[in-house]
């Protein structure tokens, strides 16, 4: 095809007249006026299959088809197609090919195609013009409008946006009230008469209460968790309306009866299960009344008729859904076993760009002002869950000391993989290789062993705790080879950073909370037997001459300071605990013996209280088990000592030993201690095993204690390498159970089971003892105590005293020493080596006893270590010093 320029001063000749010079003149104003004119001209000839041949083109139609007159000249191909943009060009096509067939001449807005691909919009028309050689060509006319026309299109979009948004409810989407009501009643009044379709109300249970213990910002999720659960249920041709506060309206189309029984029950349980299990005494449920066309066909009946189902349901059924039937005008059974867990819903897919920072914001505003933030979490992880179309969400955590694991927070979709609260334990080697999977960013693609997770693909964050690998977050899904994207990657390092750092805030606020709340009870603690200390002392020298009066106050004295010091000594091994430096010293242990001593201590308690105290020990063999059996008795003396305080007069103990598994080298026994008493609430329970805190805060002040021995006995339980739990229902009683294995002891040589008597002072008679001690009134009470006893007493008051006292007396003149650890100059563990290395008969075999207010296991550790005998801690207890110097000067 050849194209050539129309030559329009020709036009124009063949109209007038070779020979007209006013033709030239007009010509020559014609073709000015074409080259300078603002809007663009085109001749072309419409050639078949819609093919142009351009004859001419002005400046600004070359410009405007973003061409230069080269390039515009040069092309061949043009097509009607080239030229009008599509979304147009069925519209202007007719337009093109007839110009003149139309009468109307107004012009038309349409897009044109530019040479790179854009559009722009122009204002103008076609029409037929006959060249000087006869042909007939086509003239197109067209002003730019380009901006004025997407403006006046941003304008409408913004009116619309501006109408929806009006239409819409802010917080969840849905239609609001006036406008999705409106939608029911005009598709009402046009629907045809045989298609069915159901009216749902839907109201939320105990609300209010949940908006008030959980908060705004909980409750709001909730609501929007509601929200897309009525939209994936529904098509988007149905119309789901939010009535305002807690209600619902759904109106959905092409459904009858036995459809609605299936959908409604299905959201029902949806909504129920919108929190995991995780999310302890806190229900979510949602009642719904139902009504469809086939009973009434008219907007205001069916409306009631809803109305009056879901206030049957809100009476007798909360939480379920039930559906107005016309065959007797009365409710029809209640249906929620209808559906099936593989129904297709329909997934509500958000813009992906913006979902990971919208979920972002969300956890940050959810967590940062929601009351509970365990119930939080749940509801959080919830969401995360449905709109990836996970399978789980776990957070495990990890205690690198004891190589133990839990499931503190979950999500699963499948009741059956959630292993909330378990404890698992790992190996050094799992621990490991577990903390070496993560790449630089913190996360791995590594799939958890079976024992933590069922699922074929995980992507896990790690969290880490002052340089140790303390727990995880983990995404699992059970799809094959499912990739993981840069979205979720993200997100999961995101939530890694805030999730963690709120549960250390709220634990950290809880422990302070908790620090506080112990302080206040030892406050109480300590000061009811100082009062009753210092009341006795000033009654006691008000009735001096009253022998049997100042006896009975020395008693209360005495039970009072006993009192304080279990007190002090709760509070030393909680703190040695705590601090790691509580240690287990294992031997080879009687327990035959061992239990009847403790059946011979806690029986006479039990029957003084009026309770039947049972024992069931099923390790009948006489071989010695090895185990630290001052932390075994303490931990049973304070589970039964539980059982006798918390059991009423009339109730009923049982304290169990069963034998589980025997293998010639070691016996694994199940201990269990179950009784009939006031029980533990399920919300106390998590917490019962906590340092500083009861069951109730009440407790303390009910039945006494400081909420120290529980935590104490379960952290030895777990060095011993058990784990305490807990059974319990209020106002029904509890059982404390663990299962240890003890390696066997060797048999030991068989001992006088006769009760040795107390020590007769008698044979302490002029036994020499060397006390060393600085503080005045400690060695005064010592050494009179001493003296009441048979000894003869001399003093020092610090190392170096005692050292010369020592050198100046002959070989044998003392019998032993007593000492202090802590004292000026010199201290007890120096003074004691320099003793053992003077050289002397006597310096190696004298007994040297370290009697300090130092009272942990390493301070006796360190005693013996430096030469010394033994060691007691103070107060000084007159028995037991006296036990230790009869076994050591006998």
């Amino acid at each position: 095809m050849v194209t050539r320029p129309v030559n329009p001063p020709k036009l124009i000749r063949s109209h007038f007249g070779p020979c007209c010079m006013r033709c030239k003149l007009e010509a020559k104003k014609y073709n000015r006026l074409f080259q300078s004119v603002l809007c663009g001209i085109l001749y072309f000839r419409l050639c078949p299959g819609l093919r142009l041949e351009m004859k001419s083109a002005n400046p600004e139609a070359i410009g405007l088809l973003g061409y230069d007159p080269a390039s515009f000249w040069s092309k061949k191909d043009w097509h009607v197609s080239s030229l009008i943009a599509a979304d147009d060009y069925k519209r202007m096509l007719p337009l093109l090919t007839s110009p003149d067939a139309s009468s109307d001449d107004t012009p038309a807005e349409y897009r044109i195609l530019r040479k790179d691909g854009s559009s722009c919009w122009v204002l103008g028309r076609f029409c037929s013009i006959r060249d000087t050689d006869g042909e007939m060509l086509i003239q197109g006319v067209f002003l730019d409008i380009d901006m004025k026309k997407r403006i006046e299109l941003q304008n409408r979009q913004l009116s619309k946006q501006v109408e929806s948004a009006k239409s819409r409810d802010a917080l969840t989407g849905l239609w609001n009230k006036d406008a999705g009501t409106r939608l029911v009643q005009e598709y009402m009044s046009c629907k045809p008469a045989a298609e069915d379709c159901t009216l749902m109300l839907l109201d939320m249970d105990d609300f209010t209460q949940l908006n008030r213990e959980e908060g705004t910002a909980f409750a709001d999720a909730v609501l929007q968790e509601v929200a897309d659960i009525l939209c994936s249920e529904t098509s988007s041709s149905d119309i789901q309306i939010r009535l305002g506060g807690d209600e619902f309206m759904l109106f959905i189309k092409n459904c009858g009866k036995c459809q609605a029984t299936v959908t409604g029950p299905r959201i029902a349980d949806k909504v129920q299960k919108i929190l995991s299990p995780s999310a302890k005494e806190l229900t979510i449920s949602v009642s719904i009344g139902m009504c469809a066309t086939e009973v009434v066909n008219e907007y205001s009946g069916l409306y009631r008729c809803a109305e009056s189902t879901l206030k049957y349901v809100k009476e007798n059924c909360r939480g379920q859904a039930a559906c107005y039937l016309d065959t007797s005008n009365e409710l029809g059974v209640m249906l929620t076993n209808l559906y099936t867990e593989s129904h297709q819903v329909n997934e509500i897919d958000k813009e992906n760009a913006e979902r990971g920072k919208s979920l972002v914001s969300f956890a940050l505003d959810l967590l940062g002002k929601a009351k509970n933030l365990d119930d939080a979490i749940s509801l959080l992880f919830t969401r995360i869950g449905r709109a990836y179309h996970l399978d789980r969400i776990s957070l495990l955590e990890i205690d690198p000391e004891f190589l133990s694991s839990r499931f503190t927070y979950q999500w699963a979709r499948k009741k059956a993989d959630m292993k909330m609260g378990q404890t698992i334990y790992i190996s050094r080697e799992m621990y490991e290789s577990a903390a070496a999977s993560y790449d630089n960013d913190g996360l791995s693609n590594a799939c958890a062993d079976e024992v933590f997770s069922p699922f074929c693909s995980c992507l896990s964050a790690a969290i880490w705790d002052r340089g140790s690998f303390s727990g995880l977050l983990c995404f699992e899904t059970g799809q094959q080879d499912y990739i993981w994207t840069q979205e979720q990657r993200t997100l999961l390092l995101e939530l890694n950073k805030i999730i963690p750092s709120f549960i250390m805030k709220a634990r950290a606020d809880t422990v302070s909370q908790a620090k506080t709340d112990f302080l206040s009870r030892m406050s109480h603690e300590i000061r009811t037997p100082m009062n009753a200390i210092v009341g006795m002392t000033s009654i006691a020298k008000s009735v001096a001459g009253d022998k049997k009066k100042v006896l009975e106050c020395l008693d209360k004295l005495e039970t009072s300071n006993q009192y304080l010091l279990n007190l002090i000594n709760d509070i030393l091994d909680m703190s040695r605990i705590e601090s790691g430096k509580m240690e287990l010293n294992t031997a080879s242990t009687d327990f035959q013996a061992f239990i009847a001593f403790l059946d011979g201590m806690l029986r006479p308690q039990a029957e003084q209280k009026g309770i039947s105290l049972i024992l069931e020990n099923g390790y009948k063999s006489e071989q010695p088990l090895i185990t630290d059996e001052l932390r075994l008795e303490q931990v049973l003396i304070n589970i039964i000592g539980n059982a006798i305080k918390f059991t009423d007069t009339g109730g009923k103990i049982l304290f169990q030993i069963s034998q589980v598994e025997e293998n010639g080298q070691t016996v694994t026994l199940h201990f269990s201690v179950a009784d009939t008493g006031i029980g533990i609430a399920d919300s106390a329970i998590e917490g019962i095993f906590n340092a500083f805190e009861q069951a109730e805060k009440s407790t303390s002040a009910k039945y006494g204690g400081t909420g120290l021995g529980l935590s104490i006995s379960s952290r030895l339980v777990q060095m011993m390498g058990g784990t305490l739990q807990v059974r319990s229902k209020l106002g029904k009683g509890s059982e404390f159970y663990f299962t240890l294995t003890f390696p066997y002891g060797e048999m030991m040589a068989e001992k006088d089971n006769k009760k040795v008597s107390d020590p007769d002072s008698s044979g302490f008679s002029e036994k020499r003892i060397l006390l060393v001690e600085d503080n005045e009134l400690n060695m005064e009470i010592a050494q009179t105590l001493l003296e009441m006893n048979g000894f003869l007493v001399e003093c020092a008051r610090n190392g170096q005293e005692a050292l010369d006292c020592f050198l100046e007396r002959p070989a044998g003149y003392y019998d032993a020493i007593l000492m202090d650890i802590r004292m000026p100059i010199l201290d007890g563990m120096e003074t004691a080596k320099r003793l053992r290395t003077m050289g002397r008969p006597d310096s190696r075999s004298i007994p040297i006893i370290a009697m300090t207010a130092n009272a942990f296991d390493e301070d006796s550790r360190k005693s013996l270590e430096s030469g010394m005998n033994g060691h007691l801690s103070k107060p000084i207890q007159i028995d037991k010093l006296l036990s230790l110097l009869h076994d050591h000067l006998s």
